[in-house]
């Protein structure tokens, strides 16, 4: 009977670790909160992104650990409707973190709910990746036109815009 048990605990063991493997190869952070909020599993990627080992990090309140202060309470009652089944949780959208570091980043999720065998749900797994980045090209990009166009409008003479082909648009 010992025998048996310690064949399933190492099956079990490994499984685990196969499957942490699984996780730790994503480039984007993955990560379970409980219902309370709590992060109960994050990956490697995770790890780097909030900036802090995952020891310190299991277990901690994701809201009041990693959201700016402004967004906590919005973001902490929408979790707790979707935790209560009534909203689906959202597979699309933006938000800004804090990491352990204090460093500011935004971050795309998508995020599904996990049922128990009696279908309640207990847990919410996310899948982030870091767009701050991006973002901040975005910006760029988006202040740099603006100042072209105000450049051209404000411009002393004419000009002209050609297309790759030499031709006038």
């Amino acid at each position: 009977m010992n025998k048996r048990i310690d064949e399933l605990t190492k099956k079990s063991e490994c499984e685990q670790t196969k499957a942490e493997n699984y996780l730790n190869v994503a480039g984007v952070m993955l990560m379970v909160l409980d219902a309370q909020g709590n992060i109960n599993s994050i990956n490697k990627k995770g790890c780097e992104i909030l900036e802090a080992d995952k020891e310190y990090l299991i277990g901690k309140n994701w809201f009041d650990n990693f959201l700016p202060e402004k967004n906590i309470e919005k973001i902490k009652t929408f979790f707790e409707k979707v935790i209560s089944g009534n909203y689906k949780a959202l597979t699309d959208y933006e938000n800004e973190i804090r990491t352990f570091k204090g460093n500011r980043k935004v971050m795309k999720w998508h995020s599904t709910v996990l049922q128990n065998d009696n279908k309640e749900i207990i847990e919410v797994l996310s899948s982030g990746d870091d767009i701050t980045k991006y973002k901040a090209n975005e910006i760029a990009l988006v202040e740099s036109n603006l100042r072209l166009q105000t450049l051209f409008e404000k411009a002393p003479l004419g000009y002209q815009s050609l297309d790759i082909n030499g031709n006038i648009r």
